[in-house]
Order: structure tokens, then sequence, then C-alpha cells
């Protein structure tokens, strides 16, 4: 099975691979080309046609995907209570 996942690595955007369904989602949503490196808009069904004919996917856009956050306990400003380490909880998410 193929991944209909496309995440790119520059900016975290997400896109959803369709190609298999593009001609019937072309009046629906706005579908883009993916040529690996990069997404233009489709205009017409035939530029479907040569996308696919060129080895190239059709996509939609799915989104960015959040930051990942990173813990970091050791810099903060601790409290032990009861055997307990407390901080702060914006101080320990960065």
């Amino acid at each position: 099975m193929d991944n209909k996942l496309i995440i790119t690595e520059d900016d975290n955007f997400v896109f959803i691979d369709v190609t298999g369904e593009a001609e019937r989602l072309f009046e629906i949503y706005d579908l883009y080309v993916w040529d690996g490196e990069s997404e233009w808009l489709v205009d017409t069904i035939y530029d479907i046609r040569r996308a696919i004919g060129h080895g190239s996917r059709i996509v939609i856009e799915g989104g960015h995907l959040p930051k990942q956050r990173t813990l970091k306990f050791r810099d903060v400003d601790k409290v032990l209570i009861d055997g307990h380490w407390f901080g702060k909880y914006s101080q320990i998410l960065t």
C-alpha cells in the first residue's frame, strides 16, 4: 500500500495523495500536482492526466503539523515536595 501522506521537510506541511480519485475530486477541492519537490495548482482535467502520465502525484492540502516540543526538566526551577519534583509547565515544555 502506498503512503497517502506527503510531509515536506522544510516546513512540515502535509499533503494527501488523491491521484486515484483526482478527476472525481477536481471540482470539489483545490488539487495540486506534486513532483516530489514542489507543487502547483491544477487548472484543468488535462493537467491531471498529463501530470499522472509524467509520474507526478495529485494531492490536496492537509495543513501544517504542530511543532515538535521538547522537555527540558534539567534547566527548570524545581521544588521537591513529599519526594516529588515540581516545576513550571511553561518552563518544562519548549
